[in-house]
């Protein structure tokens, strides 16, 4: 099956080269690059599949994906991918979270979101641990094996299905940055859904 996938993903006065090397990445992956941006840009120049919503002031980061997300839905997408403005994706990276996908929904998961693990490009690309619920705290760990449940990740990599994004809504938009990718994970954990981690695909974040 053909699955139609698309990249939101939000700026504000990005790092342009780097933006640029990230769509071009991405572009021969998905279906339409969205780019939404909290300040006045333009793309028109840049010869890609963009479709750009310029919202010329910063309306926050849930409130900019939302725009984005929702344009992806009224065009039919069936899986949305989240990003920030300075993260780099594998060149299969749609593939792969696919494959991971189908792999979790034949073994009878219940699915609210994929995400890669990202090294940090400001520390020399250092790896994040995951986090996982744990008695009445959070616990870092590290894998290298399985798809592993995690109770929440960062925006920027989140692969999201449609039907899942239905069913538990949109980001909240009270929250202007922080929390935002957080309380989505608790609030589809809330609904029964799990949050996977793949250990093996990795982007480079800031």
């Amino acid at each position: 099956m053909e699955y139609k996938v698309d990249v939101v993903i939000v700026t504000f006065y990005p790092d342009r080269d780097l933006l640029r090397k990230s769509l071009q990445i991405l572009s021969n992956q998905v279906r339409t690059l969205i780019i939404v941006s909290n300040n006045d840009d333009d793309f028109s120049d840049w010869g890609m599949k963009i479709v750009h919503i310029n919202l010329q002031e910063n309306t926050g980061i849930a409130s900019a994906q939302n725009q984005g997300i929702r344009l992806a839905m009224a065009n039919g997408v069936d899986f949305v991918l989240t990003s920030d403005q300075d993260t780099i994706f594998p060149e299969n990276y749609v593939e792969e979270m696919l494959h991971s996908f189908q792999n979790l929904l034949e073994n009878g998961q219940k699915i609210g979101a994929l995400s890669p693990v990202f090294r940090d490009a400001k520390y020399e690309e250092k790896i994040h641990p995951m986090v996982k619920f744990s008695g009445f705290g959070l616990k870092k760990f590290f894998s290298e094996n399985e798809p592993q449940a995690v109770s929440h990740v960062i925006s920027s990599g989140m692969f999201l299905n449609s039907k899942t994004l239905q069913d538990i809504g949109l980001m909240k938009e009270s929250f202007f940055i922080d929390w935002v990718d957080t309380e989505w994970c608790w609030r589809a954990d809330a609904r029964g859904y799990s949050i996977y981690q793949i250990p093996e695909i990795f982007i480079s974040h800031a």
